[in-house]
């Protein structure tokens, strides 16, 4: 992830290099295996630098300006469709998680506005839940509370601070407190998300 790091400080003097037209100096000769020595770096047309960035992540610094002017920045949002791809209906066909996610992330942004806070689909995806024998997450209401409970709700409270209000705004006065029977819990996410 680019910016968990001082990126300018990782780089170095490479950050130049970034800039495909750019030869940049070594400070230190370099010898490579075959008894080469290197005076130069320049990174090869066909080499490609990928990074990541969680923007939601308030707790680290944003890109600066001579490293975000070198790439090119894409924007991944949610994706619904990944969830319903990854799992089973079978034993829970009256509720899509798909659609549930779809549900929380309007309701975030309706109360939040801000569209670095909606869920991503991995929030959706929990590891531990994979049936061993197909890969994918075959859902009940049991997995579904045990999700919301412990993963879905507690991001929230963290991104809005704890702050009551929005959290009622967002999931209503009963899901705020984890509803514990299965019956009342699939209801009440019926209710307040699944509008």
């Amino acid at each position: 992830e680019i910016n968990r790091g001082n990126v300018s400080k990782i780089f170095g003097e490479t950050i130049l290099a970034l800039d495909r037209e750019y030869t940049v100096q070594l400070p230190t000769t370099l010898t490579s295996k075959d008894g080469t020595r290197l005076t130069e770096f320049r990174i090869p047309e066909n080499v490609y630098i990928l990074a990541t960035m969680n923007s939601a992540d308030r707790s680290i610094a944003l890109v600066d300006y001579a490293i975000r002017r070198r790439f090119a920045f894409v924007d991944f949002f949610p994706n619904s469709e990944v969830v319903d791809f990854e799992s089973d209906y079978s034993l829970m066909p009256e509720l899509k998680v798909g659609k549930l996610m779809d549900g929380v992330n309007l309701k975030l942004f309706s109360v939040l506005g801000d569209s670095d806070l909606l869920l991503g689909q991995s929030y959706f995806l929990p590891k531990w839940a994979r049936d061993k024998n197909s890969g994918k997450i075959k859902w009940t209401p049991q997995i579904l509370k045990r999700l919301f409970n412990y993963y879905v709700i507690p991001i929230i409270e963290e991104y809005t601070y704890g702050n009551k209000r929005y959290l009622q705004n967002i999931l209503g006065d009963k899901l705020i407190t984890r509803i514990s029977d299965e019956t009342e819990f699939m209801e009440e996410i019926k209710v307040q998300l699944l509008k």
